[in-house]
C-alpha cells in the first residue's frame, strides 16, 4: 500500500508472509546420502520454514532538490535444524529477527559542485535458538546470538569541464561498527552434562560466534574524465582502517580430581571410596586487540571505438581484515564434547589482492530486422591474493598446546577466470546464455612461530570450475503469451582431499527449468514456473550430502 499525503511527502508500506513445509529431493539420479538421518521417504527433514517480513518507507522532498528517506525492514523467520539419531528426532529450533533502518538525504542544488548523498543505518539481527541433544531428550536450552551494526557514509561528486573533455570527482568517507555476543547457559550444560571443573560448555555454542568488536572506517576520492564520447579513464585512492578487540577463554587438556561427595550422592564411588573423581580443565583468558589499515589504488580505461563497442581495462587493489569469528574462534563442537579444541590466533594478518580484468560489452540494434537486438558482457580476470586466511593449527603457550585457529597461508593465492553473458531479442522469440570459468591455485602450507606446515585438509571450498546456462522463448498472441525453458550445467566440486571430502564433494548435474506467463489484460497477469523438470536427484555446488536439493517444484501465481 502506498500515499501520497501530500506534493511532498510520500508513504509505502508492505507485509509478506510465507509458509512451506519440507520438500522432497529428486527421484532420478543416484546420490551417496546419510540416509535416516537428514532424509526419511525422498523428504529432507528441516527444511521447511515461515517467514514473515514487513518494511515502510517515506520519502520528503523538502525543496526542489533537497530529499530525505526514513525506511524500516523486518525479516522474521522461524526454521530448524537436526535430524534423526538413534531412532528419534534431534532437533534445534531457530527464530531469526532482522531490522534494518536507514536514513537517507540526497542534496542535488543547481550547482556542479554539489551532489551530496548522506547516509545513516543501523541493523540488529538475533538468533534465538533453542537447542536439543540425542543423549537426553530432556536437555532443551536457550543460546542467543545477536550482531548489532551501526554505520554511515557520506559522499559527494564535483562536475568541472576541462580542455579535455568532462571531468568528475566522486570522494568521502563511511563507517561501521559490529558488535557481536553470544550468551548461552552454563550452568544449565554444567547440571545436564555432569560437573567439568568450570570448564564453559557454552564456548561449544559461543567459541565459533565469539563476543567481539569491530570498526572499519574508510576514506576514499576518486576522478573520472570522459573525453568525446569513446574515452573513458578512472582513477582513485582508498584508505581502510580496523581495529578489532575482544576476549575468550581456552581450555587445556582434561585432568582427573577427588573431590568430596555432595550429600545425597549414591553413586558407586560415593558409597565405596566416600569420594569421586571428576574432569578438571584449566582455563586461561586470551584477548585480542589489533589494528589495520591499508592505501588502495584503482584505475579503469575504457574505449568506444564503435556506438556499439567498449572495451575496457581495471585495476584494483583490496583489502579484507579478519572477522570477529576468524579472530576470537575459540571452544570446539557443542556438548556432549568439549570445547578444548579452538583458540585464538592474534598474529592473524588481514588478507590483500590485486585484481587485473579486461572486458567488452556489446549493444548493437537492429542485426537482422529493425526490431531486434544483440547485447554481450565479456570479462576474463586475474587476482593475486597474499596471506589467504584458512584455518590450520597454533601452539597457545598458556597450556604448551596445539589448536585449530585461522591462519594465513603461504605465497600468492591466485585465481582467474571468464565470465560471458550473451542475448539475442527478435521480439516474437529470444536466445540467450551465459558461461562461467574460475580456475584458483591454493597455497598448501602455512607458517606459525617459524615452523612451515601443511594446510589442514578439507578446509578451503572450492567453487566449480565451470557453469553454463542456456535460455530462450517465444512470444505469443501478440506477446501476451510468453513461454520460456532454461538449461543449467554445473561442474563438481570438491574441497581438498581430507575427511570432508565424501560429505561435500558434489558431482556435475544439469537441471532443466520451464516458464511461462499469461497477460490477460492491463490489469491481470499469470505466471508459472517449472524448476527442475526432470526431476533430478543432486547436491548443490558448495552443499552438503547432507541436504540434496529439491525435486520437480511447480509454482503459480495470478496478479
Amino acid at each position: 500500500a502506498a500515499a501520497r499525503v501530500s506534493d511532498r511527502f510520500s508513504v509505502v508500506g508492505g507485509i509478506s508472509h510465507k509458509k512451506i513445509g519440507a520438500y522432497e529431493i529428486g527421484k532420478n539420479g543416484t546420490l551417496k546420502l546419510n540416509e535416516g538421518f537428514t532424509y526419511v521417504d525422498d523428504v529432507v527433514v528441516f527444511t521447511g520454514q515461515e517467514v514473515l517480513t514487513t518494511f515502510i518507507k517515506g520519502e520528503a522532498d523538502l525543496s526542489d532538490n533537497l530529499r530525505i528517506t526514513l525506511s524500516w525492514m523486518r525479516n522474521a523467520t522461524k526454521s530448524s535444524q537436526g535430524g534423526y539419531q538413534s531412532g528419534r528426532i534431534d532437533e534445534d529450533t531457530e527464530e531469526i529477527t532482522n531490522n534494518t533502518i536507514v536514513a537517507n538525504l540526497a542534496w542535488n542544488p543547481d550547482s556542479d559542485l554539489i551532489d551530496l548523498e548522506a547516509n545513516v543505518w543501523y541493523n540488529h539481527l538475533a538468533n534465538d535458538e533453542t537447542r536439543g541433544f540425542v543423549l537426553d531428550p530432556d536437555v532443551l536450552f536457550p543460546v542467543d546470538y545477536k550482531m548489532a551494526t551501526v554505520g554511515g557514509s557520506l559522499e559527494n561528486t564535483s562536475r568541472f569541464d576541462v580542455a579535455f573533455g568532462a571531468l568528475s570527482l566522486n570522494y568521502g568517507v563511511e563507517m561501521f561498527h559490529d558488535d557481536g555476543t553470544t550468551k548461552a547457559d552454563s550452568d544449565y550444560l554444567d547440571s545436564a552434562y555432569g560437573k567439568t571443573g568450570g570448564t564453559d560448555l557454552s564456548l561449544g555454542f559461543s567459541g565459533s560466534n565469539p563476543n567481539g568488536r569491530r570498526t572499519m572506517v574508510s576514506g576514499f576520492a576518486n576522478v573520472t574524465l570522459e573525453h568525446d564520447d569513446w574515452l573513458t579513464v578512472s582513477g582513485g585512492l582508498r584508505y581502510d582502517y580496523s581495529r578489532l578487540w575482544g576476549s575468550t577463554t581456552i581450555y587445556g587438556d582434561r585432568t582427573r580430581v577427588r573431590v568430596p561427595c555432595e550429600p545425597g550422592d549414591t553413586s558407586f564411588e560415593c558409597i565405596v571410596f566416600g569420594y569421586k573423581e571428576v574432569n578438571v580443565y584449566s582455563g586461561a583468558n586470551v584477548s585480542v586487540d589489533r589494528t589495520d589499515g591499508a592505501l588502495l589504488p584503482n584505475a579503469m580505461v575504457a574505449v568506444q571505438p564503435f556506438d556499439w563497442l567498449q572495451a575496457f581495462a581495471r585495476f584494483s587493489q583490496t583489502y579484507r581484515a579478519p572477522s570477529v569469528m576468524e579472530a576470537l574462534i575459540a571452544g570446539g563442537h557443542p556438548p556432549p564434547a568439549l570445547p578444548i579444541n579452538n583458540a585464538p590466533n592474534p598474529d592473524l594478518k588481514p588478507e590483500r589482492g590485486n585484481t587485473y580484468e579486461i572486458g567488452a560489452n556489446i549493444s548493437r540494434d537492429g542485426v537482422f530486422s529493425e526490431r531486434d537486438g544483440f547485447r554481450l558482457k565479456a570479462v576474463a580476470f586475474y587476482r593475486e591474493i597474499q596471506d589467504y586466511i584458512s584455518t590450520g593449527t597454533v601452539r597457545r603457550p598458556e597450556f604448551d598446546k596445539e589448536y585449530t585457529s585461522y591462519v594465513n597461508v603461504d605465497g600468492t593465492t591466485r585465481m582467474s577466470g571468464v565470465e560471458i553473458e550473451a542475448s539475442y531479442d527478435a521480439g516474437l522469440y529470444y536466445l540467450g546464455g551465459a558461461f562461467t570459468w574460475l580456475h584458483t591455485d591454493f597455497g598448501n602450507t602455512y607458517t606459525y612461530e617459524g615452523a612451515t606446515k601443511p594446510v589442514e585438509p578439507s578446509v578451503i571450498f572450492v567453487p566449480p570450475e565451470f557453469k553454463v546456462t542456456l535460455d530462450g522463448g517465444v512470444r505469443l498472441l501478440d506477446k501476451r503469451l510468453t513461454l520460456g525453458g532454461r538449461m543449467n550445467h554445473v561442474g563438481g566440486t570438491s574441497p581438498n582431499v581430507g575427511v570432508l571430502t565424501s560429505s561435500y564433494q558434489t558431482t556435475d548435474y544439469t537441471l532443466f527449468d520451464l516458464y511461462g506467463s499469461l497477460k490477460f489484460n492491463d490489469h491481470a497477469k499469470l505466471r508459472f514456473g517449472v524448476n527442475n523438470l526432470t526431476d533430478v536427484a543432486y547436491v548443490p555446488a558448495l552443499g552438503s550430502t547432507a541436504y540434496p536439493a529439491p525435486g520437480r517444484t511447480i509454482t503459480a501465481a495470478f496478479n
